[in-house]
């Protein structure tokens, strides 16, 4: 497993999320590059003597010491490529999955809100907790689901609640 101490020895950490090198272990990885690749048009990953990491991982591992199994790396606005250490903070999954962002097949453009054909109104829930989700009601209006759907995730999601 890889250390804070190794970590300090081959990269320098900038204050825009990158590692950058301090020691040349390619051609490719050559000292002052920044280091990792993205992967699978999402996260930044970083080869290490031999293994394969997460970059958002390393940086957070560089500053804290520390990795706690079983428990996440959270980037706090959503952005897999923004890996300042201001926004990663650990979580676990389901904290992780709270913060997650709208659907992109949403048709209400709201998270948690959808149109019931049956009644027609807007129904709002939200999940409360892993694999339980919350029934907040049927609404008139799509901004009285909003509202009702806001103050219920800030109530239960706390600090990972995430509302677009």
């Amino acid at each position: 497993m890889i250390t804070q101490k190794r970590l300090h020895e081959l990269f320098t950490y900038r204050k825009d999320g990158k590692l950058i090198r301090k020691v040349s272990t390619s051609n490719k990885a050559k000292v002052g590059s920044v280091a990792g690749w993205l992967q699978s048009s999402v996260y930044f990953r970083v080869m290490i003597d031999g293994t394969t990491y997460p970059v958002h991982r390393m940086i957070f591992l560089y500053h804290h010491g520390y990795l706690t199994p079983g428990m996440e790396i959270d980037h706090i606005d959503g952005n897999p490529g923004n890996n300042r250490i201001d926004n990663l903070r650990e979580a676990t999954r389901s904290q992780n999955m709270l913060n997650g962002k709208i659907r992109s097949n949403s048709k209400s453009g709201v998270k948690g809100v959808s149109w019931d054909k049956s009644n027609s109104k807007w129904k709002a829930e939200i999940t409360i907790k892993k694999g339980k989700y919350g029934y907040l009601g049927r609404y008139n209006t799509l901004e009285e689901a909003e509202a009702v759907v806001r103050e219920a995730r800030e109530k239960y999601h706390g600090e990972y609640a995430r509302h677009e």
